[in-house]
């Protein structure tokens, strides 16, 4: 919304770990870069509320380091187990 400068990314930010759908993580990382040229006030996804542009960068780091086979570390179980399902999915 241009005029009052609110971003909606729907799926594509999540808090505290994105799912990613899709083996093709450069088109997802190049949309990310893209949401950060708005300049929007308020960013609101699908299932997190009033998210910030460090949300955006944080996820851009995280998929990036996913394609180059980085490893990670988790303060969750939650958050290991769908960076796990993130893995099988850019592996298929």
């Amino acid at each position: 919304d241009h005029k009052e400068k609110v971003l909606y990314t729907g799926d594509n930010l999540e808090k505290p770990i994105v799912y990613v759908e899709d083996y093709d993580i450069q088109t997802y990382i190049d949309t990310l870069e893209n949401y950060l040229k708005y300049y929007a006030e308020i960013i609101v996804s699908g299932h997190t509320l009033y998210l910030q542009n460090e949300d955006i960068l944080k996820t851009i780091k995280y998929l990036k380091g996913l394609k180059e086979g980085r490893t990670f570390e988790f303060q969750t179980e939650y958050e290991r187990e769908i960076h796990m399902e993130n893995l099988q999915t850019i592996i298929k």
